[in-house]
């Protein structure tokens, strides 16, 4: 059994790195923020329980640009993603997942999930690789952030 990643960052923004691990299955998944101590050392799991999403699918950005990390994952089917609003003391918050829409020939998984700004509006945009389940080929498709942590096509 493969090992859930590790996310590194800030999440409850006081100034010192934070873990975050993910533990999935059945009808949610459970995210744990493990604070960064001075020593180096990471201590008490601050818990959110969230969707189900795929762990090995996980980023962070400031999708809403409120100043604290957010998280973004693929859901286990790979047919939405699931946007986790950070709260700034190491917990998140989930709002509407993001649905991949269908392709000519089915639907498509999502096997892939980065971020960035790719059209150049200073918001973050997600990109998404999706494999369709039928005959469609495989695609990159970048769904662009409007600032409050929604996306469009």
């Amino acid at each position: 059994m493969a090992k859930p990643p590790v996310m590194v960052g800030d999440f409850n923004v006081d100034g010192r790195a934070d873990l975050v691990t993910v533990e999935s299955g059945g009808t949610e998944s459970l995210v744990f923020v493990w604070p960064g101590k001075r020593e180096g050392v990471f201590s008490r799991r601050l818990l959110s329980r969230v969707p189900p999403l795929d762990a090995r699918l996980l980023l962070k950005g400031d999708f809403n640009r409120d100043g604290k990390p957010d998280l973004a994952a693929a859901n286990p089917g790979g047919s939405e993603i699931v946007l986790l609003t950070g709260m700034g003391d190491g917990t998140f918050r989930s709002g509407p997942p993001l649905d991949i829409e269908k392709g000519s020939e089915g639907s498509y998984k999502t096997d892939y999930v980065g971020a960035g700004d790719f059209d150049g509006d200073k918001i973050p945009d997600l990109l998404v690789r999706r494999t369709a389940t039928l005959n469609d080929p495989q695609e990159w498709k970048v769904y662009h952030g409007n600032g409050d942590g929604d996306f469009g096509q």
